[in-house]
């Protein structure tokens, strides 16, 4: 096994713990017997990519099962925080333009909306910025 295979039985064996489940239960949830959950657990097998993605559709976190880092932590590490304080910016901002109070709330449905064209590196054109605001805020 290569070094980050070596400590996937550990690691998958603490998933499974901090989920609070037995063996018999993870096994079953992921549709596979208890004693293959056990072979992955005890470094006898190695689990194979569809028990993985099983594994990430039932709220395992595969990315700490794979690398030691969790889920959480990649996530933040991929959020470009410059365009984030950009739309939150622009949505203040024409807020406070026309008046209007935005709540944290639909700040944060306008900050999903308009990040991913922005991650993607589009540009949204001032018009279609204050189309969206003007019907959803």
């Amino acid at each position: 096994m290569t070094d980050e295979l070596d400590q996937l039985p550990i690691r998958l064996r603490e998933e499974r713990r901090r989920l609070g489940l037995t063996q018999a239960q993870l096994a079953e949830l992921l549709g596979v017997s208890r004693s293959a959950l056990n072979s992955y657990e005890g470094g006898r097998a190695v689990p194979d990519i569809n028990f993985l993605a099983r594994a990430i559709r039932k709220h395992v976190d595969g990315w700490y099962v794979l690398t030691g880092k969790h889920s959480a932590e990649v996530a933040s590490d991929l959020i470009d925080w410059d365009k984030v304080e950009q739309i939150l910016l622009g949505i203040r901002g024409w807020a406070e333009s026309e008046g209007k109070q935005i709540s944290l709330h639909r700040e944060i449905g306008l900050l999903q909306l308009f990040y991913p064209a922005l991650a993607r590196g589009e540009v949204i054109e001032d018009t279609t910025f204050e189309d969206v605001m003007k019907r959803v805020a």
